[in-house]
């Protein structure tokens, strides 16, 4: 078989291209890390002041997660509501209120009576959480509580009456908790 000018002018693009996409497919891979100590010392979190960033500790449950604010639960927080609403936040608090189930409790700022109280809304039941407890608790700021719609004959008193009291206010929404003591 005879190979023609026609053949080799085509070819040899082809051929080029095909050359060009393996290296920088492979030059694109080259430079990524996943894991290790230089992966996990680059990692970052906000610390809830502008612009300011704090390294994580490896291994902590939220080094995927970049905080929008990560401070007490004061009034300095509760003055910025609307900055962090739909970001995710870490307060540190006082429970005040709980419901039986405790996957729903309110946390106040310690040594500050007057401010408004938070209702959380917990991503899994906490039974240890008692009143007076002082915790850190990580999830999503919203806005605008509804409470759960429970059923004619079902939902216990105590507890319809806890969330409507909170209906409308902000809230912690798929909180998790730490440090109850």
């Amino acid at each position: 078989m005879t190979t023609t000018t026609t053949e080799r002018t085509w070819s040899r693009p082809i051929v080029s291209a095909a050359l060009a996409l393996a290296v920088l497919a492979t030059a694109g891979c080259a430079g990524t890390q996943t894991s290790g100590p230089a992966a996990e010392s680059s990692t970052e979190s906000s610390t809830g002041t502008a612009g300011a960033t704090a390294p994580r500790t490896p291994g902590t449950a939220d080094t995927a997660v970049d905080l929008a604010y990560d401070g007490p639960y004061d009034e300095a927080f509760r003055a910025g509501l609307s900055d962090y609403a739909g970001e995710q936040v870490r307060l540190r608090g006082e429970v005040s209120d709980l419901i039986g189930s405790r996957s729903a409790y309110v946390i106040t700022a310690p040594g500050a009576p007057g401010t408004d109280p938070l209702l959380v809304s917990a991503r899994y039941a906490a039974p240890e959480l008692e009143e007076g407890a002082v915790v850190e608790v990580t999830g999503t700021l919203r806005e605008d509580f509804e409470p759960p719609v429970t059923e004619e004959a079902g939902g216990d008193e105590d507890e319809q009456g806890f969330y409507a009291e909170h209906a409308g206010e902000p809230y912690l929404d798929e909180a998790t908790v730490e440090g109850a003591s």
